[in-house]
């Protein structure tokens, strides 16, 4: 091919320069695009027009001064476009528009030096750059380069853009009604065997794209969709989309028609001439668009890209969102293609499905069982580590035993203030129950109890109560997976024995939480007050909403000093020192980072419940940040009676609870984190994901700080409380006052017992073997067991 052209007619219109083969070629700076942007993308339908318009804009908003606006919007095709693109060429602001057709009065205006022309097409021979679609799909981040020169983008700028368009193109082409041809078959459950080697095949079901999405809303290059009907506009979107295109869809909702490509669409027939009332109805909606984008300029009114809505707007949004996603369930219970699988594994999905069936006008519907998660004054539910566990397993409890499942937690204020629902319906209304049962005791199998329709269930956290790893292990639940791999005919290759607790709580936490805006907007808050913002220039402003700053590279570190240390926290189980994090060996990790990685993390966030622990660390090392002003607050222990103030304000509880969850929030979004013994740092872990940096600190060294992404698949209680020959005598005596059940470890028949006599003499520690009786369907079993282990050679009771 010929070497590609560029034509600055913003400075003379005969000057040309030539990119050489290697992409490169020298400019005068004169010739530079600079602000205020006036840029007309034009290019066919699926020629790539949709990535360069976005590119452009990008950039717009890049190279833009802060404050200033970028109009962007689509102008469609009638007879009145060209005065209507010549009203937006009076408009003294920056914009960007799309047009598929090219015009006469575009070559005109750029020669007059008044817009810039990129084309996706051959037919604009005057453009100034054109993109190669072959070179897009071989290489679209080498296209980015392409702009260098044009724009006088830095290297950091190339970079910055280059991560924003990666993710914007996996969205684009595997999320939406206007998704990849390749993810329509393959998502209505069509054989991808002959495609998946293509060039252009999109490789979707290999992309995390709950954490593709989180990290696109987190970009500081504002990204606002018109059309959120059609295309995606906020996390959450890629399931509600591909769901939609399962139940039978095709591009821009089109009924989808079979296994195969025809032209440029998938599942479509070929094209036929519009007839009747179906050309009207077309031509009609072109109009309506039309005249829309002619009344917002018409009227002066700006179309403004805007990186986040008001929370009004937001929250109703995802209120019409749930209800659509609603109405896909009802119409296709089954899995088809697995929807939602680059999210969650199909039980989940599965199970999402069925739960959003149960729920009509924010109403559970008629004839569900249900199963309720409450926190009340009145249940002691734990920190908020221990809270998003419970909940979790509360979710896969329901999920095992067929229960739609409803959060009720208001103590000491409304859960959802800070974490809203996602994907279910958690917080619609339930009939009320005066039924509970304490089905996590450890001694409790797992019961379907299919005579009562709703009840409440007991306590999740603390000792005695089934683990996360017993709950993903019994019996319903493994066969719910078990099953759903039979019956599938798309064939799911996910085995339950593989499913890991990180990967389980990371599904299920996204699965029912998404942050408040309350909660992101002190995240960032936080880390600005800390010192980890980068300096003014790179700010970007958010229009209505001040500004967003970027961060430098920062680790996240966690250290515990126990409940005790927490202004106000009287609590009797706060008296332990067990699991107190050494400040010693925390630093000596994030030291090792930093021999490891010289220059990659610039400083580290720490996060303590002790004031003087984050003095001391920083005396010694003044690259560790925190906030001078945040409140340290127990969710639990700190408003509870007999353990906490009783009469706090409300104003300083929801600031606790705000900064609590932010501060985890700040650790969720550290480039690595260091955990410490403590459900905080953990739960942190895995809401990031285990496929992220992490590091455990007892785990800390050399080789885990160098491979930088390590896993951590047991339960969490078996790192937050891990067995060892060193034995806390106040946390036996604690367990031989309440009597509490443990289970026996190694195979077989599940065995249990209250831990007794174990205070008598430490050194019988390894001797003393209490027999108790254990009662399951009607029969009573003696078994022996050791509090702190699994004792062998016991002996008989009458010795004891």
């Amino acid at each position: 091919m010929p070497p590609e052209t560029l034509f600055f007619t913003n400075k003379d219109e005969n000057s040309e320069k030539k990119i050489e083969s290697d992409g490169s070629f020298k400019i005068e700076s004169d010739d530079i695009i600079r602000p205020p942007f006036r840029i007309v993308q034009i290019g066919e339908a699926r020629t790539g027009s949709t990535f360069q318009f976005q590119l452009l804009n990008a950039i717009a908003h890049l190279k833009s001064l802060t404050g200033n606006e970028v109009i962007s919007t689509h102008v469609p095709h009638n007879k009145n476009t060209p005065n209507l693109l010549n009203s937006i060429f009076q408009i003294n602001k920056s914009f960007v528009i799309k047009i598929h057709r090219e015009y006469n009065i575009l070559k005109e205006v750029q020669n007059q030096g008044k817009i810039s022309v990129f084309a996706s097409s051959d037919n604009v021979p005057y453009s100034i750059y054109t993109q190669d679609r072959d070179k897009l799909v071989t290489c679209s981040m080498c296209e980015i380069e392409k702009y260098q020169p044009i724009f006088g983008l830095t290297k950091e700028e190339i970079n910055l853009l280059k991560e924003h368009m990666s993710l914007y193109e996996k969205i684009r082409q595997c999320c939406g009604m206007q998704m990849s041809k390749y993810e329509v078959l393959r998502l209505n459950g069509c054989d991808m065997t002959e495609f998946a080697g293509k060039r252009d095949y999109p490789k979707c079901e290999q992309y995390d794209f709950a954490d593709i999405e989180r990290r696109f809303e987190a970009s500081p290059i504002p990204y606002h969709e018109k059309k959120p009907d059609l295309l995606w506009a906020k996390a959450g979107d890629c399931a509600r989309f591909n769901l939609e295109i399962a139940s039978g869809k095709s591009f821009n909702g089109r009924k989808f028609e079979g296994c195969f490509i025809t032209g440029k669409f998938a599942g479509k027939k070929k094209a036929r001439k519009f007839a009747g009332k179906k050309k009207a109805k077309y031509v009609q909606s072109e109009i309506k668009e039309a005249k829309k984008t002619e009344e917002e300029f018409g009227n002066g009114q700006d179309i403004v890209q805007k990186g986040r809505k008001d929370l009004n707007t937001s929250n109703s949004i995802k209120r019409k969102s749930r209800k659509e996603f609603t109405i896909e369930a009802i119409s296709d219970i089954s899995i088809k293609g697995g929807a939602f699988e680059r999210l969650f594994d199909f039980w989940i999905n599965d199970y999402i499905r069925f739960h959003n069936s149960a729920i009509e006008n924010d109403k559970l519907k008629d004839g569900f069982r249900f199963v309720v998660y409450r926190c009340s004054e009145i249940e002691k539910c734990g920190g908020v580590g221990d809270r998003v566990l419970s909940m979790v397993k509360a979710l896969y409890f329901a999920m095992s035993t067929g229960r739609v499942l409803f959060i009720d937690s208001e103590f000491p204020v409304a859960l959802k203030n800070y974490l809203n629902p996602n994907f279910l319906q958690w917080d619609a209304e339930f009939p009320s129950t005066d039924e509970k049962f304490e089905d996590m005791d450890e001694d409790m199998p797992v019961k379907l109890r299919e005579d009562t329709i709703g009840y409440v269930l007991g306590r999740c956290n603390g000792n005695g109560k089934h683990s996360l790893e017993a709950i993903l292990r019994n019996r319903y639940f493994t066969t719910l997976v078990e099953d759903g791999m039979v019956a599938s005919s798309i064939g799911r290759t996910t085995s339950v024995n593989k499913f890991s607790v990180p990967r389980a709580f990371h599904q299920a936490f996204w699965a029912l939480f998404k942050f408040d805006e309350t909660v992101l907007s002190r995240i960032e808050e936080m880390k600005e007050d800390a010192g980890l913002a980068l300096p003014l220039k790179n700010t970007v402003t958010i229009i209505g909403e001040g500004s967003i700053k970027e961060m430098v590279p920062y680790i996240g570190l966690h250290n515990r000093h126990g409940d005790l240390s927490i202004p106000g926290v009287t609590s009797i189980w706060a008296d332990s020192k067990s699991r107190e994090s050494n400040s010693t060996e925390l630093l000596e990790c994030y030291h090792t980072f930093q021999k490891q990685f010289p220059g990659k993390f610039e400083a580290g966030y720490l996060a303590s419940d002790d004031l003087n622990t984050k003095k001391f660390m920083k005396e010694i090392d003044q690259t560790i940040h925190y906030p001078p002003e945040i409140n340290i607050f127990h969710v639990d222990l700190s408003t509870r009676n007999g353990t906490g103030v009783t009469d706090m304000n409300m104003n300083d509880i929801d600031q606790g609870v705000l900064d609590t969850l932010a501060e985890i929030g700040v650790l969720v979004d550290s480039d690595c984190l260091i955990m410490s013994k403590s459900m905080f740092s953990f739960i942190a872990y895995y809401i990031r994901g285990e496929k992220s940096c992490n590091v455990y600190t007892p785990d800390c060294n050399e080789n885990t700080v160098s491979q930088q992404i390590n896993q951590y698949d047991g339960d969490p209680y078996t790192y937050i409380h891990p067995t060892s020959g060193e034995v806390n005598l106040k946390k036996v005596r604690r367990i031989i006052r309440t009597k509490k059940m443990f289970r026996e470890e190694g195979e077989g028949p599940e065995s249990w017992t209250t831990c007794y006599q174990l205070g008598k003499k430490p050194k019988l520690l390894d001797k003393i073997c209490p027999m108790t009786k254990k009662f399951k369907d009607g029969e009573s079993e003696r078994v022996c067991i050791r509090c702190e282990g699994v004792c062998k050679d016991c002996p008989d009771a009458d010795a004891q």
